[in-house]
């Protein structure tokens, strides 16, 4: 919607230049509320509506798609409420090491399986559950 598309419907401009003044404004509002919540998810809060309700959003404004002084506010309440926000661990890494092979279930192993872990054994290796049947 612009301007002239408002003004040929017959709308005065000082009201066209309201309207537009107003869809702006909620367009902005929209805007920042989204980039909010996409920092904030970003940061890794466990619940958006708390870290949100903490959050200290006055004086901040949107500029050029993205709010300046939002993240180290971010930051700021990630240190004094660490428990809101997942912990980024480093995931262990394991190589591809066989210690051990199938074949090392002996029979009395095998006798002294529960029926889960025998069908395990069954779907996974038929071969030698067959051999130790």
């Amino acid at each position: 919607m612009n301007k002239k598309f408002l003004t040929d419907l017959g709308i005065s401009e000082e009201s066209a230049n309201k309207i537009l003044y107003q869809q702006k404004k909620e367009t902005d509002k929209i805007k920042f509320e989204n980039i909010v919540s996409k920092k904030i998810a970003e940061a890794g809060a466990k619940d958006e509506k708390v870290v949100r309700a903490l959050l200290d959003l006055g004086g901040l404004e949107l500029a050029d798609g993205d709010i300046e002084g939002l993240e180290e506010r971010i930051e700021l309440l990630k240190e004094d409420c660490a428990y809101l926000f997942e912990e980024k661990t480093q995931l262990p890494i394991f190589s591809n090491v066989n210690t051990g092979s199938d074949t090392d279930i002996k029979r009395e192993n095998f006798k002294k399986m529960g029926y889960a872990k025998r069908l395990k054994l069954f779907c996974e290796n038929p071969e030698l559950y067959k051999k130790l049947v």
